[in-house]
């Protein structure tokens, strides 16, 4: 299949997810224009994105059978093509490393002295299981915490809780090592495609709605950025809106060398589209004198009712109205900005939860 050469190099595209979408349907109908059957591969940043983007792609009336939509796993068993060989090490089962930390912390004459109170509590053994695993994603070996434990001048006050958080992570990097696990397969995917000639597929890799990504996701997105072009979907709007994603945007430009182009969509003249240009509130920049107001146009919704309960009901009845009537095509197309979420959100969610919305 002859690529255009438009799509034989890398590229990072940035904006809202809106105008990614379209980008998106762009650049796979300029990677089948020729052969209309060709494969396209996109890596979604999860399942429920790839399932949502095949269907608005179907919905436009492009063809969809070829286009496949892996997340990360799933390209590591595409890069391998078959299951690993050379270890007798039995798999670990998807909540093999939540039994090993449980046992870890239920043996009582090895727990460190300064977690033996904390260790009965769910939520303490959640988020040390998640510190591990970005440990180890991070590609941070035992020694290295020690090391950085003794070097470090301005701990001596918690050196105790450090070293025993060494301790712990030391004989859970021990327990999980007798399994083979995610770690194997993403290390034996960029082994794999070191072997392989740079650049040996002029066919690109769509990333789309991916804004971070762990140690191992970044070096398997390295290497395969050597042996095909890549071509990336970052939801990014602004410093100021967007800031979680900027550490992955500038180290994606940074490895390719390129800069991003920020896709600028139509301005929306309904009053929805005025308040996502001030960043619904969140904007620096005061609007000017003589600026468009903003009215009630069905656009949007403002929710007050007295009690966060009573708000949580509006609220949902609300959403209900806009899928009803059409506003919005389905649920994942709602957005509710609230004014203090830290006591808004459990009710909220509770109240979407009984009626079924996700």
């Amino acid at each position: 299949m002859k690529i255009h050469e438009n799509y034989q190099r890398n590229q990072i595209y940035t904006g809202t997810f809106e105008a990614l979408e379209i980008k998106l349907k762009e650049t796979i109908a300029g990677l089948q224009r020729n052969d209309p059957l060709a494969e396209v591969t996109v890596l979604a940043g999860s399942n429920i994105l790839a399932v949502y983007l095949r269907r608005r792609i179907a919905e436009s009336g492009r063809p969809a059978a070829n286009l496949r939509f892996y997340n990360f796993p799933d390209m590591v068993r595409r890069i391998m093509g078959a299951p690993v060989s050379g270890t007798d090490a039995p798999r670990l089962p998807p909540l093999g490393d939540v039994v090993l930390l449980e046992l870890l912390l239920e043996n009582r004459a090895n727990l460190p002295k300064a977690y033996a109170p904390l260790a009965g509590y769910k939520g303490f053994r959640d988020a040390l299981l998640e510190t591990f695993r970005d440990l180890r994603d991070a590609d941070i070996a035992a020694d290295d915490l020690d090391n950085a434990i003794v070097s470090g001048r301005r701990a001596s006050d918690r050196r105790e809780q450090l070293e025993s958080f060494a301790k712990l992570y030391r004989r859970y990097r021990e327990e999980v090592r007798r399994f083979r696990s995610a770690d194997d397969d993403f290390r034996a995917a960029i082994e794999e495609l070191s072997r392989r000639p740079e650049i040996g597929d002029s066919t690109p890799l769509l990333v789309y709605g991916v804004y971070d990504a762990t140690g191992q996701q970044a070096r398997l997105l390295d290497a395969i950025g050597r042996t095909r072009p890549i071509i990336y979907f970052i939801p990014f709007v602004n410093a100021a809106v967007s800031e979680f994603a900027l550490p992955f945007l500038n180290a994606r430009a940074s490895n390719l060398g390129i800069e991003p182009i920020h896709l600028v969509q139509p301005a929306k003249t309904c009053s929805l589209g005025r308040l996502a240009e001030r960043n619904f509130g969140f904007s620096r920049v005061t609007a000017h004198a003589g600026a468009p107001g903003v009215k009630t146009d069905g656009s949007f919704a403002l929710v007050s009712a007295p009690g966060e309960s009573r708000a949580a009901v509006e609220t949902v009845r609300e959403i209900l109205r806009a899928a009803r009537d059409g506003v919005i095509n389905g649920f994942h197309e709602a957005a509710v900005i609230l004014r203090q979420p830290e006591s808004d959100i459990p009710i909220l969610s509770e109240a979407l939860r009984l009626r079924k919305i996700p």
